[in-house]
């Protein structure tokens, strides 16, 4: 725990990672800013995060589930690269249609991770 306080910790006090909305990061960091969000929305799509729609392409229950979204820039502190990241605001407004199941995020027990690998190497599976 001690090295990560060092890591973030300077003579001026603690340092914070300073997020830009979108406007702001691409007058900031111009083209690198640009790369930054294409390269975030391009992995949203290559996971099927969501599925862009024209909004005169929607219906009124569409519109009303769309989820709203903002994409910040920052510029990682160490290495000097700008990383774009786009959050969900208002998820609230979700919760009225999404079951929990739908929404929830689990994580695996350390346990079942370690049978499942117990159980590749036994059947000699390759674990790349």
């Amino acid at each position: 725990m001690m090295q990560i306080k060092a890591k973030f910790n300077t003579d001026e006090g603690l340092n914070f990672i300073q997020q830009y909305y979108i406007n702001q990061g691409l007058k900031k960091f111009g083209a690198d800013g640009k790369d930054a969000v294409h390269k975030e929305l391009r992995q949203m799509l290559l996971r099927d995060c969501f599925t862009p729609k024209f909004v005169k392409d929607m219906t009124a229950s569409e519109q009303k589930k769309a989820q709203s979204v903002m994409m910040l820039l920052a510029e990682k502190r160490f290495e000097k690269k700008i990383k774009g990241c786009l959050v969900v605001y208002q998820g609230n407004v979700t919760c009225e249609w999404l079951l929990g199941e739908d929404t929830a995020s689990p994580t695996a027990l350390q346990e079942a991770i370690a049978t499942t690998c117990v159980i590749d190497a036994h059947e000699g599976r390759c674990l790349k």
